[in-house]
């Protein structure tokens, strides 16, 4: 298949990104279909994977075909019930995608029902800790990998090289993370997705922190529903303002995993991934 069109950002730096108006690319539709059938082996982990992979397929179907025509059905039926295993295994490359200090590698750790100190879990700090694509099996799906990406304007991947060095064309799905209200960076990153013909799910972490500012600020007339209300309308408008026709939006806290969207997060999530 012809490798998928990109989208060049046009401002370098990253506050050339912090603009008032997301600008909206022309891309494809995201797919309709779910995460199962997006699923796919594009990420070999060791070269020359794929090409293995293909030919132990011919190799299966030659014994079987031989083993047919040998009239031998016991042995015919083994070689076909392996090819059917075979085939039954989808890999889903999954990419976090998102600025320095979003929380992205808080909620890969919250996905995973690890805390920050627990063994594999991924490594988060007040700095940047995340240089380079980092995988982490989920636990519940051996054939799904959560990707912690680098931070869009990190010193280790500034905003002009993002792309090219994260390479999204590489991942099936994504979960767009943002610790703000959807900003420029956040849509042009939606608008990334759009163009590889990908989906993704937009998670707003710090939440808690956002209610906690609002309360402070405004405590005579402070209303939790509303505030989150507010925030989600405000990503809806933006990421379809960059052409997103019907984004998912989550609003999370990755310190309270039992409160607010997080719950439905994993449900969805869980439903939409290959069993």
């Amino acid at each position: 298949m012809p490798r998928p069109r990109r989208c060049e950002w046009l401002p370098s730096p990253l506050q050339a990104l912090r603009i008032t108006h997301p600008v909206t690319l022309p891309c494809p539709p995201p797919p309709s279909e779910p995460l199962a059938t997006m699923a796919t082996s594009k990420l070999p982990v060791v070269p020359g994977e794929e090409e293995n992979t293909i030919l132990m397929a011919k190799e299966r179907l030659e014994a079987l075909r031989t083993a047919f025509e040998s009239g031998d059905l016991p042995q015919a039926a083994s070689h076909l019930q392996e090819l059917l295993a075979s085939t039954e295994s989808i890999r889903l490359e999954v990419g976090v995608t998102g600025e320095s200090g979003a929380g992205k590698s808080s909620l890969i750790n919250a996905l995973r029902g690890l805390e920050a100190e627990d063994p594999g879990a991924a490594l988060t700090g007040v700095m940047e800790t995340t240089m380079q694509p980092s995988p982490y099996p989920h636990p519940q799906f051996p054939d799904v990998t959560l990707w912690d990406l680098p931070g869009a304007g990190s010193p280790g991947c500034p905003a002009d090289k993002y792309l090219k060095q994260v390479d999204f064309s590489r991942y099936d799905f994504f979960l767009l993370v943002s610790p703000r209200r959807c900003g420029a960076v956040e849509t042009r990153l939606a608008a990334e997705i759009l163009c590889q013909g990908k989906k993704f799910y937009f998670v707003r972490t710090k939440v808690d922190e956002d209610l906690a500012a609002t309360r402070t600020q405004r405590p005579s007339g402070f209303r939790e529903a509303a505030v989150l209300q507010e925030i989600r309308d405000h990503c809806a408008e933006r990421l379809r303002e960059a052409g997103v026709a019907d984004p998912r939006i989550f609003l999370v806290s990755n310190l309270s995993p039992a409160r607010y969207d997080f719950p439905t997060l994993v449900s969805t999530w869980e439903h939409d991934l290959p069993s």
